[in-house]
């Protein structure tokens, strides 16, 4: 639902993004190392505001559903990616438990909409 609705934007900053290959080969890495990222050169289209940012998101889970996230956006000349990482991702994470913490588990078939 979320991709469908992105792509209803049609924004060209986003169409590569968009593409299957490059969608699911992000949602594996991001998986993988269990934060989002998006760093200077990670932009395929040049000259645009997010090529002038770098962010970093954890998930807020509840059981093995993703109800949200936390994220920090940050000017990319004010530090160094790797240093945004390391002053800002174990804060992020350690919030974003506490606030699972707090939510009710969903039934393993509920979508996370149907979550109180």
């Amino acid at each position: 639902a979320i991709v469908s609705h992105l792509h209803s934007f049609d924004e060209p900053a986003d169409r590569p993004y968009l593409e299957t290959a490059v969608l699911e080969a992000l949602i594996v890495e991001t998986r993988s190392r269990g934060y989002g990222v998006r760093a200077i050169g990670d932009e395929p289209i040049a000259n645009t505001s997010a090529t002038k940012t770098s962010s970093i998101a954890v998930p807020i889970r509840s059981g093995d559903a993703v109800l949200g996230c936390i994220s920090i956006i940050w000017l990319a000349n004010a530090f160094e990616f790797a240093d945004g990482v390391t002053q800002f991702l174990d804060p992020m994470q350690r919030a974003a438990a506490e606030i699972a913490a707090t939510l009710p588990v969903p039934p393993t078939d509920a979508p996370a909409a149907a979550i109180p």
